[in-house]
């Protein structure tokens, strides 16, 4: 399968046990009249036995729509300018959602999962 990556945790602890690192692929939508029905997302741990592989970058100039929460930042949507971005904040109605743009500094990033302790 396809998807985008939106999330990347650390690894959490909890008192009696260490959730490893994981990260979360939004592979798909279902909708229906041009309304989201259902949004398939789907986490795995980052010592999964499964291969992965970027199959694109974000490229320097296009803005990533970020939501901050429980401490983890997600990918909500990839603009390819600042006004895009903006029309979508309005259009989705993400109050919260921040903007980053994507610079050369980004090149290769996907890649470096950055999961481990």
């Amino acid at each position: 399968g396809v998807g985008r990556l939106v999330k990347k945790e650390p690894p959490r602890p909890y008192p009696t046990w260490t959730a490893p690192a994981s990260f979360t692929l939004h592979e798909g939508n279902f909708s229906s009249d041009g309304v989201i029905l259902v949004t398939i997302m789907r986490t795995h741990s980052a010592d999964s036995a499964l291969t992965f592989e970027v199959a694109e970058e974000p490229k320097p100039g296009q803005v990533r729509v970020v939501l901050d929460f429980g401490g983890c930042t997600e990918l909500l949507h990839l603009a390819e300018s600042v006004t895009a971005a903006e029309l979508w904040i309005a259009r989705e109605g993400y109050r919260n959602a921040r903007l980053e743009i994507v610079g050369e500094e980004d090149a290769g990033r996907a890649g470096d999962a950055e999961l481990a302790a």
